[in-house]
């Protein structure tokens, strides 16, 4: 629990520093110059990947 939150600490310092979501992940991972960013496109594509899930998993309302 304790790593989880200096991680988000970390994790929203980072993003402000680097003025977006984008540029604090890659920052985040000290790979701030990575024009591809890639770092940041493969959270972002985990973070879609889990919303599907669970968009899923959740029972559906009857019409």
């Amino acid at each position: 629990m304790t790593n989880i939150m200096v991680g988000a600490r970390i994790l929203k310092d980072a993003v402000r520093r680097g003025g977006g979501l984008m540029p604090g992940l890659q920052l985040y991972a000290g790979a701030f110059g990575d024009d591809s960013q890639q770092y940041a496109q493969k959270v972002m594509a985990e973070k879609q990947r889990m919303q599907e899930m669970l968009k899923r998993s959740r029972p559906q309302s009857p019409a």
